[in-house]
C-alpha cells in the first residue's frame, strides 16, 4: 500500500474529538483576592478566564463584580489597623517590633467600589 493512502485512509479512522476546556480562577469573594487557577472543579466562587490569562497565572490583580482588575488599575489603599494576628509591636510606638508583644497590627487593604 502506498504510503499517502495509507496516512489518508489512517487519518480518516481517528474521530474528531473535540476538547472544550474550560479555565477557571477561583477567588476570595469578600476580598477579591485570586486563590488559584485550575481546570479542575473546586469548592468556591470562581470566573472562567482565557486560555492567555490562564498561562500567565498572575496574582496581582482582584476581582470585582465578576471582572478581572489589575492593581495598577483598581484604586486602592492600604493602613495598618489593629489585628488578632498581625506583627507583634511595642503598644506605644508601632514602627518597633516586638515579636511577644500582645498589640498587633496589620496591613488592610481597601478598593474603591
Amino acid at each position: 500500500m502506498d504510503p499517502v493512502e495509507f496516512a489518508k485512509l489512517f487519518n480518516q479512522s481517528i474521530p474528531d474529538i473535540k476538547v472544550d476546556f474550560e479555565y477557571r480562577l477561583y477567588y476570595n469573594k469578600e476580598t477579591g483576592e485570586p486563590i488559584a487557577y485550575t481546570m479542575e472543579e473546586l469548592e468556591g466562587d470562581f470566573i472562567e478566564v482565557t486560555a492567555e490569562q490562564y498561562a500567565q497565572g498572575r496574582y496581582d490583580l482582584v476581582i470585582r463584580n465578576g471582572i478581572i482588575q489589575r492593581l495598577i488599575d483598581a484604586v486602592s489603599w492600604t493602613k495598618l489597623v489593629p489585628s488578632n494576628a498581625g506583627t507583634g509591636c511595642r503598644a506605644d510606638n508601632v514602627m518597633i517590633v516586638e515579636p511577644n508583644s500582645d498589640t498587633k497590627w496589620g496591613i488592610k487593604t481597601y478598593y474603591a467600589e
